[in-house]
């Protein structure tokens, strides 16, 4: 029995409405409700339901990369600057601090507490934004950097490129990397929110699990492999539900216009089960699961936005051209998507959890 309402769980109509100069490249919510937008075009805007404030105007050089930390917000992008606001002070018009690395592009830019990590070629620096200065700078060295991120207990850096992961020790960065050697390159990689797992994507699409228990990285016995197209996210959900698995989080691979989701099984080695979703009729390009909860968001080219769970579909939004990227709320009481014809919409959520729960 499903354990979802039947009723809607998002408002039919958007609460809130941006409109911009170009598509929307990314977005990304506070623990507010501020919610950050950049643009193809380089606008660095925050918008909530009263009003939207522009923090940068357009400056013909993409922005790729938006991450808040506490009342901080970082960006960058093509410029190859890090600009960063401290939204605690009124004083807004120019970044509090701003980080000029040439000609590198910037693709990734990541968190962990007051440590932010980018990507500047081959190599990946952090910064402190307490002492302002340089804490490191790893080498990946086999190629460019294509995937970043901190492991949840901020003490693991890892980075993933051509023929591999490797993975830094952020209490001693002179200790030598654990390097997962690959045969291909690395898509797209996803930390499990307890940090015991590692979804690792590759080019030649196929999943594969790095395990982290006491202290160690272990490659798994378990992959996927057979997916008909690129696959173009991964997402966890970020709850903790009763399972007998070492593994309790539900994860979901977009691959396409299919989605598919993987839910713990039962028995503690009987490794995943599998439901697909196939309601999209163009590729999906961002999927994201509501926190607390296992509703997942999907987004398409087509414009569409479904709320689902496992197979069943629960509800469906339309946006006015392909959607870009797609964001909940830390609390999940909102949904954000930015669009191809540069147009942000929030639609609130209606159907609040009961005492059992029942998003779950």
């Amino acid at each position: 029995m499903l354990d979802f309402p039947k009723s809607r769980i998002l408002s039919p109509k958007p609460s809130w409405t941006g409109n911009f100069s170009d598509y929307i490249t990314t977005i990304a919510w506070s623990s507010s409700d501020q919610l950050a937008i950049a643009t193809a075009s380089g606008e660095v805007c925050l918008g909530n339901s009263q009003q939207s404030q522009v923090l940068q105007s357009a400056t013909n050089e993409s922005v790729d990369c938006l991450s808040f930390s506490d009342h901080w917000l970082a960006a960058a992008g093509q410029s190859g600057k890090i600009n960063l606001w401290d939204l605690s002070k009124s004083d807004q018009e120019k970044p509090a601090m701003s980080l000029d690395q040439g000609n590198a592009w910037i693709d990734f830019l990541a968190w962990q507490r007051s440590h932010f990590a980018f990507n500047l070629g081959k190599y990946v620096q952090v910064w402190s934004i307490e002492t302002q200065d340089i804490v490191t700078t790893v080498n990946f060295e086999n190629s460019s950097v294509q995937a970043l991120a901190w492991h949840p207990d901020g003490n693991y850096l890892t980075v993933g490129g051509y023929q591999g992961i490797k993975i830094w020790n952020a209490l001693d960065w002179d200790q030598d990397p654990f390097v997962l050697p690959l045969p291909t390159a690395v898509r797209a990689i996803a930390w499990q929110d307890q940090g015991q797992c590692l979804v690792i994507a590759t080019a030649d699409e196929t999943i594969i699990f790095l395990d982290y228990q006491n202290q160690e990285f272990t490659l798994s016995p378990f992959q996927l492999s057979g997916f008909s197209s690129k696959i173009k996210a991964i997402a966890w959900s970020n709850s903790n539900f009763k399972s007998n698995s070492k593994h309790k989080n539900t994860f979901a691979i977009a691959s396409g216009a299919e989605i598919t989701v993987w839910e713990p099984h039962p028995n503690p080695d009987g490794g995943w089960i599998a439901e697909v979703f196939s309601e999209h009729k163009d590729r999906v390009n961002a999927l994201e699961f509501q926190p607390q909860s296992k509703v997942l968001a999907s987004a398409d080219t087509e414009g569409k936005v479904y709320l689902s769970k496992g197979n069943t579909s629960i509800q469906t939004l339309s946006a006015n051209s392909e959607i870009t990227c797609l964001k909940w709320h830390p609390q999940g009481h909102k949904l954000a998507v930015g669009t191809e014809k540069g147009e942000v919409l929030v639609w609130d959520i209606v159907s609040k959890p009961s005492s059992k729960g029942f998003w779950r």
